[in-house]
């Protein structure tokens, strides 16, 4: 919309005198020649500026700003007063009343235009300003709904870092939670991540934990003039870094932080909304993390379960489809508090300790798969994280039995070749399987990527796959696809005999579930009746 400048004079040569005077491109000139005609137009809507004689016939000037002073829609139009130069106690009427500016009577035409022009512009930069202020005041609302409606930790701290995009210049956004033993832990990644270190579910090295945390407790900041704590965990070279504590329970649970990788202006207004953003994020992603790590006894369990005294074992067979023969079992994770294994990862991923957790299962799984029959292979649940990390080859060099890794479902591959020579390089050769193809993360192109010795089927496509024509041809599908890799299908979840022979006729290679034998200690476990090296 463009400005409007309104002149207020009785005498109607000065007011056409004015307004040819104050013609410009960048504005319209409207005149008034009386108090009530002037307000008339000024409740219309769309005036930028008003010059304002001070003295009118029908009434004083001063009573029109006094009468736009009282309007919260008109009372920041800038008001420009002109009055006799030698009139000082009129300039004080008129500051007092809200005047903003001065003019004399024997002002040149060409000052007066500049004078004009800048509150033009002022008024301007104040709109636009209090314009955005309403878009982040609505981006804020907008974020305060869906963080209502998180149903977990993790969602919370992915809305947050999906509306601080948001932000004007904001091209990165992360959720660093600070919660619990061990270094901090990268929740949540929105944005573009180009040049930049950050991945999603990356450990936070000790010591930018410690300067993350410490910054942390001072409140909101901006880097790099702050110490760099966050800067240095997103690596590269971002322009502008702006962080905010997650504070609940007088606690600091995590940092959000927006990052401007191009460039920006906007420091202090991508600080605002960085800190708003926080605060609404803190209470629901506190709630949810209590609720997820209720209470310090869980909190003393799952520290037990990473030094490997809170951790048990069960073994669940793998039979041969046809003959079923064991030929193997699936190493299940418990917890001698009986928390079930999903919270409890789940817990340790947030607490930043899910691969020390991971490990200490697996060694303790090794360990108990010594009492199990030396042909049987058993097979190991893994994350990428662990498969990457530098103590899993002192892990598998515990034991001289046949193991297959296992990668779960729910975690993304960032580079499928440093994967795959990290495999090439663990002791014993282990053998690799896709867990639960078909959910989460496993997809066909995962596999097709991996080219695995062992592809399991996600009990979804197993259940009742007698009776559903269209989970035949996809696991017949799956199978031959598989055996062109040269894998393997191993159909977990089966727990009738007409689910059985269905999956029988399709060729599948191996059954698991719970009609073929449920997860027991590896004493009861049954054994193999002949080789059984995959």
């Amino acid at each position: 919309m463009r400005a409007r400048v309104l002149v207020v004079d009785d005498d109607v040569a000065v007011r056409t005198l004015l307004s040819v005077v104050l013609d410009d491109d960048s504005w319209d000139v409207v005149v008034a020649g009386t108090v009530e005609e002037a307000l008339a137009l000024v409740h219309d809507g769309g005036i930028t500026v008003v010059v304002l004689d001070r003295h009118l016939v029908d009434a004083d000037g001063i009573e029109l700003l006094e009468d736009l002073g009282q309007a919260s829609e008109t009372g920041t139009i800038p008001v420009i007063l002109i009055s006799a130069r030698a009139d000082h106690d009129s300039r004080v009427a008129g500051l007092d009343a809200g005047a903003l500016d001065f003019v004399d009577k024997e002002m040149t035409p060409v000052e007066l235009k500049a004078r004009v022009r800048s509150h033009v512009n002022h008024a301007g930069r104040l709109a636009a300003l209090v314009a955005d202020r309403a878009r982040d005041q609505d981006l804020l609302i907008d974020a305060s709904a869906a963080l209502v409606r998180a149903a977990t930790a993790v969602d919370v701290a992915r809305t947050a870092t999906s509306r601080a995009l948001g932000l004007p210049d904001v091209d990165l956004a992360v959720v660093v939670g600070l919660v619990g033993p061990g270094n901090g832990r990268v929740i949540a990644l929105s944005g573009s991540t180009v040049g930049v270190s950050l991945s999603s579910g990356a450990t936070v090295p000790p010591e930018a934990d410690r300067a993350l945390r410490a910054q942390a407790d001072a409140g909101p900041w901006v880097e790099p003039a702050s110490g760099m704590a966050l800067s240095s965990i997103i690596g590269g070279a971002p322009s502008l870094v702006c962080a905010a504590p997650l504070v609940h329970g007088g606690r600091t649970i995590a940092v959000l932080g927006t990052a401007s990788l191009r460039g920006t202006r906007e420091r202090s207004r991508i600080l605002s909304g960085t800190a708003g953003l926080a605060r609404a994020a803190a209470s629901r992603f506190g709630e949810l993390l209590a609720a997820e790590v209720r209470t310090r006894h869980d909190l003393d369990a799952l520290e037990a379960a990473v030094a490997g005294n809170g951790v048990a074992s069960v073994f669940q067979p793998v039979a041969r489809t046809g003959s079923l023969r064991v030929e193997g079992f699936e190493a299940l994770t418990r917890f001698v508090d009986g928390m079930p294994p999903e919270p409890r990862f789940r817990s340790a991923g947030l607490l930043g300790v899910r691969v020390e957790l991971e490990l200490a299962a697996m060694t303790q799984q090794l360990r108990a798969a010594e009492a199990l029959p030396t042909a049987a292979w058993v097979a190991l649940n893994l994350s990428p994280s662990v498969m990457l990390d530098r103590r899993l080859p002192a892990v598998l060099a515990r034991t001289d039995r046949q193991v297959v890794l296992e990668l779960t479902e729910h975690d993304p591959i960032e580079d499928y070749a440093v994967l795959l020579t990290a495999l090439a390089t663990l002791p014993g050769s282990p053998k690799l399987s896709i867990d639960d193809a078909g959910s989460g993360y496993a997809c066909l192109a995962h596999v097709l990527a991996l080219e695995p010795d062992f592809v399991k089927l996600d009990k979804a496509w197993v259940r009742e796959v007698d009776t559903d024509g269209a989970r035949q041809a996809l696991i017949s599908g799956v199978r031959g696809f598989a055996e062109e890799l040269g894998a393997q299908v191993i159909a977990e979840g089966v727990e009738r005999a007409e689910e059985l022979a269905v999956l029988e006729d399709l060729g599948v290679a191996y059954v698991q579930g719970h009609l073929l034998g449920e997860p027991r200690s590896a004493a009861e476990a049954q054994p193999t009746t002949g080789p059984s090296r995959p």
